[in-house]
């Protein structure tokens, strides 16, 4: 695996298969069984672990992040250290606060503006998504698109990783790999086509074997238990008619969530629309409920008639 820059790699895999093992070997915490890790001469690693250590209890927000600089720098842009804040929704009062004080979404979201902050080039995010509201989710993806350099991305969070993923790195039964380029949903859906060939294949061979057998074999029959073994159902009118109409559908809801999406990660909103924030918040929560509605219905649908046509 060379990880070249620009890549931001969405790494995926049941719970124990080795994601978090795998960033610990990066950061040379953790020895690998095997194999050689090289890291570039002027590779500067940012971590987030899923616990969010790495805080002071006794500093203030505004001094956890950027210690006493008045300005950091994000996607090659300067930024006041207030100004910088707000993307994460503290104002003027909060980046006062004391780190002991911090509820653990909050202290999430410092960790992250933190890590953002620190002129990294290769970042290390393990469940990042973990604790944070939409609107601090909406920052983070709208900053990770900016950042100039590589990442690895530990997540269970399927919506996350589609919008920021270039590539999927996914573990699988046996310690085996699987790296595929394109987002999540690029992934999945190869997988499926993959099960459905498989499953066509073994279909097929099935069929062979049956009718290779010699006259006098037993045949096997059937079970008459009802629905085993029974062909897919087809879409009705209705339904086919819905899968047609669901990608504009889509694409719709999720430009309406990209639209809102850039109003939270713009700090003029919250000098100019303080006020509204909460109100976009709400909105963007429902936007992205009815993209996941919308494309878990699309998915749906056009399994079973992938499902159907290969019957």
């Amino acid at each position: 695996l060379d990880l070249m820059q620009g890549e931001r790699i969405g790494v995926v895999g049941p719970n124990g298969s080795g994601k978090t093992s795998l960033l610990l070997c990066l950061l040379g915490e953790l020895e690998a069984s095997a194999g050689e890790i090289s890291l570039g001469d002027r590779t500067r690693i940012g971590y987030l672990d899923q616990a969010r250590s790495g805080l002071r209890e006794d500093e203030t927000l505004r001094e956890a992040v950027a210690g006493d600089r008045p300005v950091v720098e994000v996607a090659g842009e300067d930024l006041r250290v207030g100004a910088y804040l707000e993307r994460f929704l503290f104002d003027g009062a909060d980046q006062r606060k004391k780190v002991s004080v911090l509820s653990g979404g909050e202290r999430a979201r410092v960790c992250l503006a933190k890590l953002l902050s620190n002129r990294s080039n290769l970042l290390l995010l393990d469940e990042p998504s973990n604790d944070l509201d939409v609107s601090t989710l909406g920052a983070l993806e709208s900053m990770l698109l900016e950042f100039s350099g590589s990442a690895l991305i530990v997540s269970h969070d399927r919506w996350f990783l589609d919008r920021v993923a270039t590539s999927i790195l996914s573990f699988e039964d046996g310690g085996r790999l699987d790296l595929q380029r394109g987002s999540y949903s690029e992934f999945r859906a190869r997988r499926e086509a993959q099960k459905r060939e498989e499953k066509s294949e073994e279909e097929r061979s099935r069929v062979a074997g049956a009718g290779s057998r010699k006259s006098g074999e037993p045949r096997v029959r059937g079970s008459s238990k009802p629905g085993l073994g029974s062909k897919p159902k087809k879409l009705s009118f209705a339904e086919e008619r819905e899968l047609e109409a669901l990608m504009e559908q889509i694409d719709e809801a999720e430009t309406r969530y990209a639209t809102l999406e850039a109003q939270l990660a713009d700090p003029q909103t919250y000098r100019d629309e303080g006020s509204k924030v909460a109100t976009l918040s709400q909105e963007l929560e429902s936007a992205r409920r009815d993209v996941a509605t919308r494309t878990a219905r699309w998915e749906e649908l056009e399994a079973r008639k992938a499902s159907f046509e290969s019957s």
